[in-house]
């Protein structure tokens, strides 16, 4: 079994997209597969408010944390979870591999036999996941995996990526109603065939969310819906969104929802390039730095509309939540932990984050 996990580890070098918005190029081109999240046992946690547990847990006192790389998102869920630990008493201990999966075995090894009680592995490629979380199965140690679905006996722990398309199909519907008067030209999705079924889900439900709040819309599927292709390469995905409104009529009005805030920015700085702003609407997920400045500077004159904020800041008190609570009672712990996903627009940016909107508005 040894031998076969090894071998799953070094011959499969993939990664998944991670849940937030800024991904390496590296995770973004590739094609992982992962499985759906189930939609039974799943617990959402709600608000901004982490309820932590009473007292620390005894049988707790080593957690591991393997990361591929760290750009904004990760960073903040690492030092998150580093405060988190700090707090409660327990040792954290980091494992950055830079792509190396071989490494990344032997960082959890070297977690395991240091004593940990938890692992934790952010966003790998659902083989790697998988052969990991039956790694620390073997010795007795819980393995949740961060935004990354690698089924039993792994636990999830991040986005609810269903959820995501359900808002943010709802979020461009209330706006077209409310300002285009509910009529749209174009519903267009940004999508890669190759994604992972996780990450497929972050948007292909959103044209039905769509749909239930402009129900007339539910007959026009062929002539409404259209998908423009996305990767990582940044030039190729600007060439698609040019050569899509190339192909349009001067005058269509369109709708965009894409995975992740970078895919967005993409199509945005086409939109303002070619003066198709006033005719466009988009939504993303994570509210990155560049949406929050975009938003606030411009206000209602962007076509960004809205983000979904995923408050990477917060996973590291539910993470070590999560964990107190695998070693208090693993079997009333449900597979999946996720959390409640709202839209940040121009009318909340500043209630949700009142440090950068002062930041940017200072600067005005």
């Amino acid at each position: 079994m040894k031998k076969f996990l090894s071998l799953i580890l070094a011959l499969v070098m993939v990664f998944s997209l991670v849940a937030c918005g800024a991904k390496t190029e590296e995770e973004v081109s590739e094609a992982p597969v992962a499985t759906e999240i189930p939609s039974e046992e799943v617990e959402i946690v709600t608000g901004d408010e982490v309820k932590e547990n009473e007292e620390t847990v005894d049988a707790l006192s080593i957690i591991g944390y393997t990361v591929n790389q760290e750009p904004e998102f990760q960073t903040r869920v690492r030092t998150g979870l580093q405060a988190a630990c700090d707090e409660r008493g327990y040792e954290l201990k980091i494992g950055v591999y830079g792509g190396d999966t071989t490494k990344q075995r032997a960082f959890v090894e070297a977690f395991i036999n240091a004593g940990a009680q938890v692992c934790m592995d952010f966003a790998s490629n659902a083989e790697i996941g998988a052969a990991l979380a039956e790694l620390c199965d073997a010795s007795g140690v819980y393995m949740i995996g961060v935004d990354g679905d690698y089924g039993e006996p792994a636990y999830y722990f991040g986005t609810n990526n269903p959820l995501c398309a359900t808002n943010n199909g709802i979020i461009l519907a209330e706006w077209v109603r409310d300002n285009w008067e509910g009529k749209v030209d174009k519903f267009v999705r940004f999508n890669n065939p190759e994604y992972a079924p996780i990450l497929q889900s972050r948007t292909e439900g959103g044209w039905d969310a769509f749909c239930s709040v402009l129900p007339e819309y539910a007959e026009k599927k062929d002539e409404v819906y259209e998908e423009v292709f996305v990767n990582a390469d940044s030039l190729i995905s600007q060439q698609n969104v040019r050569d899509w409104f190339t192909k349009q009529d001067d005058a269509v009005t369109s709708a965009w929802i894409a995975l992740s805030d970078n895919d967005i920015m993409v199509a945005v700085t086409e939109i303002d390039s070619m003066g198709k702003t006033k005719d466009t609407v988009c939504v993303g997920n994570d509210c990155t730095q560049v949406f929050l400045e975009q938003l606030i500077v411009k206000g209602t004159e962007t076509c960004w509309v809205s983000s979904l904020n995923f408050r990477p800041d917060n996973y590291g008190k539910l993470l070590v939540k999560l964990a107190e609570d695998l070693m208090t009672d693993a079997e009333s712990v449900p597979y999946m932990t996720s959390f409640d996903l709202p839209g940040c627009n121009v009318t909340n940016v500043q209630e949700m984050f009142p440090e950068k909107y002062a930041e940017v508005t200072a600067t005005m």
